[in-house]
């Protein structure tokens, strides 16, 4: 992550301008911060806030109805009420694609996509965080209920495997 490193490299020892954590999405469907980001992360010794570990909904299949992300009858979520240019990489073809795929996954484990999604998050020792968005006690309660699920090597192939056939599709 050059910016990171660049402003560390300037900045990063200075007080009170000392930085501490970085802010970013992170997520199944974007997986960025493994692309460097994280070195950086522990050569400065710097935390991670997982900002949208749920892709903006993406990872709790609540879109996946048939309706039409942005015509839905009732809004399931913020990709129903704002404009579709508003966040485009969640609307992706290859988003559902990969979606069905972690889906398949989390069946198979006795899991759900969410708890699969959070647990993936909570496993990276950089993240110190998520930033989740429940609007439910129902939501709420899988989001903490996902802190409980371990992954296994093997599911976590799993999850590598999609990776590397839909490479970050929402980076």
């Amino acid at each position: 992550m050059k910016p990171l490193t660049a402003w560390m490299n300037l900045y990063g020892s200075q007080k009170p301008m000392a930085c501490r954590r970085t802010q970013n999405a992170y997520n199944l469907l974007n997986r960025s911060l493994e692309n460097g980001a994280d070195e950086s992360l522990y050569r400065y010794g710097l935390s991670h806030l997982a900002y949208s570990p749920l892709a903006f909904g993406r990872l709790t299949m609540k879109y996946e109805n048939g309706e039409q992300i942005g015509q839905a009858s009732k809004p399931r979520g913020r990709l129903d009420l704002f404009p579709t240019n508003w966040s485009p990489r969640y609307l992706r073809p290859e988003i559902a694609a990969a979606c069905e795929a972690y889906q398949s996954v989390a069946m198979k484990y006795g899991i759900t996509l969410t708890q699969l999604a959070l647990a993936f998050c909570y496993r990276n020792p950089k993240v110190t965080s998520t930033i989740i968005g429940s609007t439910t006690l129902d939501q709420l309660q899988q989001c903490l209920d996902a802190d409980q699920v371990k992954l296994s090597p093997q599911l976590l192939a799993e999850i590598d495997t999609i990776r590397w056939k839909i490479r970050d599709p929402a980076q």
